[in-house]
C-alpha cells in the first residue's frame, strides 16, 4: 500500500480552482476511485495490479479545462502469497485469516492488512512501503484565463442538462452506516445515504446510475469482474437516497453520479462493500457404528461455485479443540462428500464432527462454519 502525492505544475489563470479524481485502469478501461478526491491517494487491495492516474479539472470564470497525470506503474502488494503460511505467527492460516498482519483490524477494513500496524500508525515493522511517490499533473491545453480556449480536452463530466438542483461536480455522499458491512446469506441489504454539494446543500432530484461488482472477501474484486449496471434511482429533495440491494454473494454496490445529464463520465462515484457470509450443512449416513466401520459425511455451500470448488476442511471436536482430520472440495451444485472409518475407538464414545467451508480466491462468501453432528461408536 502507498500513498500517492500530486504536485499541480505551472496552471495559469485568473481565480482558478482545482477539482481532483484519482482513476485506475480496470479491464474495462479507466474508472473512478470511490471518493478519491483530494491531492492525496492512498491505495487499497482494490488498486493491486492496476495502474493510476490523477485527473485535474480546472475552472474559472471563462471556463474549464481537464489535465492527466502519467500513469503509475502498476501498484504491487506488499504481503504473504503463500497461502498456507502464517503471516502474523497466530496458527491460522492466511487463507482462513481474517487479519493477516494481526494488528486487531480485519483485513476488508485495513488499507495495509500485511504491515503489521493498525491504520493511522507509522510503524512499518511489517512490510508494506513508506515511500510517497509524487505524480506531477501538467496543463495539456490552453490555460483557463482566455475567453478564445479553443482546448479539445474538455472536461466529460460536464454538459447542458443539470442532474438535480444544486447539482455540483464536485458533489460528496454520506452513508448511513458502514461503507463494508457484513451481511448473512439470502437477506437483502437497505443502503442509504445523502448527495450533496461542496456547500453542503442536499443534490435533490438527481438520477443515480447503481453499478455492482463481484467481491472475494479473501481477494478483493473477482477476477475478470467489472462495475455492471443494475439500475437507477432518484434522490429526494434533500439529496437523500435510498436503495435495496437483493440477496446475494458479496459485491461493490457503487452509486454513480453525472452532474449533468448529457455528461459522458461521472463527476462523483462511491460505493459500499458488502460481505456475505456462507451458508453449509453437514450430515452423516450413519449415527451409530462399530470401531472399524465407516461413516460417509455429506454437505452443500452456497452457490454460485468456482469450477475449481471450494476447499472444505472436516473437523472434530477433540480437547484441543477443533482438529480438521480430512479436506475434500464442494463442486458442481456445492455438493460436497468425504467417507472416514473409525480405527481407536477402545470404548463406547459420542464424537462430534462440523464442517469449515475456507476462503478461497474465487468463492464470494466469506468462511463459514457447519452446525455439529453427532456419531456414536461402539468398541465392539
Amino acid at each position: 500500500n502507498r500513498t500517492l502525492t500530486a504536485a499541480r505544475g505551472p496552471w495559469a489563470g485568473d481565480a482558478v480552482t482545482f477539482a481532483y479524481r484519482w482513476q485506475r485502469h480496470a479491464s474495462a478501461g479507466w474508472e473512478n476511485i470511490s471518493d478519491a478526491v483530494g491531492e492525496t491517494l492512498r491505495t487499497t487491495r482494490h488498486e493491486v495490479g492496476m495502474r493510476l492516474r490523477l485527473r485535474v479539472t480546472a475552472s474559472n470564470a471563462e471556463g474549464s479545462t481537464v489535465a492527466y497525470s502519467d500513469e503509475t506503474e502498476p501498484i504491487l502488494a506488499a504481503g504473504p502469497t503463500d497461502a498456507d503460511g502464517d503471516f502474523d505467527g497466530d496458527t491460522i492460516a492466511n487463507q482462513d485469516d481474517p487479519d493477516d498482519d494481526g494488528d486487531g483490524v480485519a483485513d476488508v477494513s485495513d488499507v495495509a492488512p500485511f504491515d503489521g500496524s493498525s491504520p493511522g500508525s507509522t510503524d512499518p515493522s511489517r512490510g508494506g512501503s513508506s515511500a510517497n511517490p509524487t505524480i506531477i499533473v501538467q496543463p495539456s491545453g490552453p490555460t483557463t484565463n482566455h475567453t478564445s480556449n479553443t482546448t479539445t480536452n474538455t472536461s466529460n463530466v460536464y454538459g447542458t442538462v443539470p442532474n438535480g438542483s444544486n447539482h455540483s461536480v464536485r458533489a460528496l455522499t454520506r452513508f448511513d452506516g458502514s461503507r463494508i458491512r457484513s451481511v448473512r446469506h439470502g437477506v437483502p441489504t437497505v443502503i442509504k445515504g445523502r448527495l450533496f454539494d461542496e456547500a453542503g446543500r442536499g443534490i435533490g432530484g438527481a438520477a443515480l446510475t447503481v453499478s455492482e461488482r463481484r467481491v472475494i472477501p479473501s481477494a478483493g474484486f473477482a477476477e475478470g469482474s467489472n462495475m455492471t449496471p443494475v439500475g437507477t434511482i432518484v434522490t429526494g429533495g434533500d439529496g437523500a437516497f435510498s436503495y435495496t440491494a437483493k440477496a446475494g454473494a458479496s459485491r461493490t454496490v457503487q452509486f454513480g453520479y453525472r452532474a449533468f445529464k448529457d455528461a459522458g463520465e461521472f463527476a462523483w462515484t462511491t460505493d459500499v462493500t458488502l460481505l456475505v457470509a456462507g451458508r453449509a450443512t453437514l450430515g452423516v449416513d450413519r449415527a451409530s457404528v462399530r470401531n472399524g466401520q465407516s461413516v460417509k459425511f455429506s454437505g452443500r455451500v452456497a452457490e454460485p461455485v468456482p469450477s475449481a470448488g471450494v476447499p472444505v476442511a472436516l473437523q472434530a471436536r477433540t480437547s484441543r479443540g477443533w482438529v480438521t482430520f480430512k479436506t475434500t472440495r464442494a463442486r458442481g451444485k456445492g455438493r460436497y462428500g468425504a467417507a472416514y472409518r473409525f480405527t481407536s475407538t477402545t470404548s463406547t464414545r459420542t464424537y462430534q464432527f462440523r464442517a469449515k467451508v475456507m476462503g478461497d480466491s474465487n468463492y464470494a462468501y466469506k468462511a463459514v462454519t457447519t452446525k455439529a453432528v453427532r456419531v456414536r461408536v461402539r468398541s465392539r
